[in-house]
């Protein structure tokens, strides 16, 4: 299994975005329940001991799709004092050096263990870009200026809350007018989460997948809607090809062989593990509930250029595909390697 080794000297705690909810309603006396004063304090001095709470990305997108400014503002006032606004970096750059440690485990390629990746940082740059970047102060040219040092450090503070708890009403019009969309909507253009994994869903409709093969479905999803530029990037950076991971003699041989590959992946194996049905099937129907549907994630798919899938029918057992534009594109290695993956034990 593999050890990508991302421990860190001190300890972390990752509270999903409804533990902060709960935590703002105590803070602002509507507890929801009454413990929930007595955990707010016990993180606040938790935190003053030096224990980290970073925010991920997801943070950032949950809190957005708050429609009241207030409740954001709340949010904010908890969120910030405990975090510091310490984040979790960009997915895709903490996803590449998993792929790679797996490569380098099953292949020897890249030739020596991909270095570890610094995990936490400040802010919305490092959340979404993996880059670490602060505010300037500038004049009216474009020009940075030389401030205090203390001063800077607090308005960086202050611009890292601003950001995370998003514009006031009043703002909007002019956001509009330089191309702001509102987060609400991009769950609604083609390509979001909420619109693929719907679809996954009723494409398992009138399946009955054991657990295992289920898990193996799972698993193609992550990498076809996740990651899917990514490895085809990294593919072709190390001129790779799928023979390479998931050779095999027959079509059932090479999925093991791609189960196992992404099974040394962390993030693929835990998300797969969560995702998973627990109970399988009703009347032998696959049930949509299997799958967590993350609406508040729904960010539309990047669009990669690369070549044309060959066998796009094998894969989801030759189910129809959504419609164009709704999914990333494949290269031809990263399409054979989710074949493996979508192989059927009827095949």
């Amino acid at each position: 299994m593999s050890k990508v080794g991302l421990k860190r000297s001190r300890p972390a705690v990752y509270l999903d975005q409804w533990v902060w909810i709960r935590l703002a309603r105590a803070n602002v006396g509507r507890p929801q329940h009454n413990e929930d004063q007595r955990v707010l304090d016990a993180i606040r001095t938790t935190a003053a001991k030096g224990v980290h709470f970073p925010l991920s990305a997801t943070h950032y997108e949950e809190t957005a799709r708050i429609l009241d400014w207030r409740q954001r503002k709340d949010l904010t006032d908890v969120v910030a004092p405990i975090s510091l606004m310490q984040t979790i970096r960009s997915q895709p750059v903490l996803m590449r050096h998993q792929f790679l440690a797996a490569l380098h485990e099953t292949l020897g390629r890249p030739a020596f263990r991909p270095p570890r990746p610094k995990v936490l940082g400040v802010g919305v740059h490092w959340a979404f870009s993996g880059v670490q970047a602060f505010f300037k102060v500038v004049n009216d040219e474009g020009q940075v200026i030389d401030v205090d040092r203390t001063r800077l450090r607090h308005l960086n503070e202050y611009a890292e809350a601003a950001v995370f708890t998003g514009p006031l009403p009043d703002d909007l019009p002019g956001l509009f007018d330089l191309g702001y969309v509102a987060p609400r909507d991009l769950e609604n253009r083609p390509g979001s989460r909420v619109e693929y994994e719907q679809w996954l869903s009723e494409q398992l409709a009138d399946r009955s997948p054991d657990a295992d093969e289920l898990r193996a479905l799972v698993m193609a999803r992550e990498i076809y809607h996740e990651y899917t530029d990514l490895l085809n990037n990294i593919f072709a950076e190390y001129r790779l090809t799928l023979s390479m991971i998931t050779g095999g003699r027959t079509g059932m041989a090479s999925r093991a062989k791609a189960v196992a590959f992404m099974e040394r992946v962390p993030t693929a194996r835990i998300s797969a593990h969560r995702k998973r049905c627990s109970s399988g099937t009703r009347d032998g129907t696959v049930l949509g509930t299997c799958f967590e549907i993350s609406t508040h994630s729904a960010l539309p798919s990047p669009t990669v250029t690369s070549s044309s899938p060959t066998r796009m029918r094998s894969i989801f057992y030759a189910a129809p595909a959504p419609a164009h534009g709704t999914t990333p594109a494949l290269s031809q290695s990263s399409t054979a390697f989710l074949s493996s993956l979508m192989t059927s034990h009827r095949a």
